[in-house]
């Protein structure tokens, strides 16, 4: 199958400085949305770090400058999940992936410490795409933060990803208690020395498509009017891109918008 790409981001209608990185790399089969934090500066600097530094670490794979460390090598559990869409598989692929994203928090997190920062201050980053497999009909999710990553198939939009928040574990724990705010991260890129990134394999048929996004579209956007544009304009992904960002920044653009978009024929 060939896949086809699209990026576009936007600063949307309050930020002055656009903080996120999209990227959209055909050759490599790489698509990712880094949402960045940390203000004018830092922000945009962890996005981009993280984004170079996992790309560099794959392309030092594929050349055979870089050795994955095999043994081990695990899916991320699902637990008892039982609406997860993905797969569980054990695939020494996946290593491959979680050392690039250990790679790109090593980066921005040295930065940190190099600019005086304490642990869990400071830059810092969400981390969410796909890396398609070459020639193989699979493709590996990974996740750090509460960018998400989308399948539409079927005409149903699936979310492959959990947001890495509080308000997602107390939704998960039952809704005890008050809720947390929906925007407090749990999980980010560069903020301590270690992440514990999700890291799974999804087949993929043609006819998918994939969104992946920063929460300025999931923030202003619901699961459904989403799955409507996708619907609408599936066989446009640059016009389907630009609608969602505009549909983001029509309901107020609260945050930077960056939508990286997928279709296997």
């Amino acid at each position: 199958m060939k896949l086809h790409t699209y990026c576009i981001s936007d600063v949307g209608r309050k930020r002055s400085v656009n903080e996120d990185f999209g990227l959209a790399d055909d050759n490599l089969g790489l698509l990712l949305v880094a949402d960045g934090m940390g203000g004018h500066g830092s922000g945009d600097v962890a996005s981009r770090l993280a984004t170079e530094s996992f790309k560099r670490h794959l392309n030092g794979f594929l050349s055979g400058e870089i050795e994955p460390e095999l043994p081990g090598a695990a899916a991320t559990p699902l637990e008892d999940d039982a609406d997860n869409t993905v797969q569980a598989l054990p695939n020494p692929v996946v290593e491959i992936v979680a050392a690039a994203v250990r790679d790109a928090n090593s980066a921005v997190y040295t930065e940190n410490k190099a600019r005086g920062f304490a642990d869990g201050s400071g830059m810092g980053t969400t981390l969410a795409g796909v890396w398609k497999l070459g020639s193989l009909n699979e493709i590996v999710l990974f996740q750090v933060g509460d960018s998400r990553v989308y399948l539409y198939r079927d005409q149903r939009l699936l979310q492959l990803t959990r947001d890495h928040t509080a308000y997602q574990e107390w939704e998960r724990n039952g809704r005890n208690g008050p809720a947390p705010p929906s925007n407090l991260i749990l999980r980010a890129i560069g903020l301590f020395q270690d992440v514990k990134p999700d890291v799974r394999i999804q087949s993929v048929h043609p006819g998918d498509i994939l969104v992946i996004c920063s929460d300025g579209l999931t923030g202003m956007v619901d699961d459904n009017d989403i799955e409507d544009i996708v619907a609408r304009k599936s066989a446009e992904l640059g016009v389907m891109g630009a609608m969602l960002v505009k549909e983001a920044n029509d309901r107020g653009g609260e945050d930077n918008i960056t939508v990286v978009t997928g279709r296997f024929d």
